[in-house]
C-alpha cells in the first residue's frame, strides 16, 4: 500500500503544471487545475496497471503451504493427500 501511494505522490508531483508540462501562462488557475487533473487522470489510468502488476509482488508474497502427507498416502501435484492403496483414487 506503500508504493502504491508513494508512486502516486511522484506521478501527482511530475505533472504539476509547470514541472513537466507548461500550462498556458494567461490561462485561470481553474483551467490550470482541471488540465492537470485530465492528464493526471489519463497518465494513472494508462500507466498503472503495468506498475500495480509489478508492485503486488511486493505486497502479496505467497503464502500456500503444502504439509507433508500422512504414513500411506502420497502427495498429488496439486497438493491433496490420496492413499496409496486406493486403486481408484488417482491425484484430482
Amino acid at each position: 500500500m506503500f508504493l502504491r501511494g508513494f508512486v502516486y505522490g511522484v506521478l501527482f508531483f511530475l505533472l504539476v503544471p509547470g514541472v513537466v508540462l507548461k500550462v498556458p501562462e494567461q490561462a485561470s488557475a481553474e483551467v490550470q487545475a482541471v488540465v492537470h487533473a485530465l492528464i493526471f487522470a489519463v497518465v494513472s489510468y494508462a500507466i498503472f496497471p503495468y506498475i500495480i502488476r509489478s508492485l503486488e509482488r511486493f505486497e502479496n508474497p505467497s503464502t500456500k503451504i503444502n504439509p507433508k502427507c500422512p504414513t500411506g498416502y502420497k502427495q498429488c501435484p496439486s497438493g491433496d493427500c490420496v492413499l496409496i492403496s486406493d486403486v481408484h483414487g488417482g491425484c484430482p
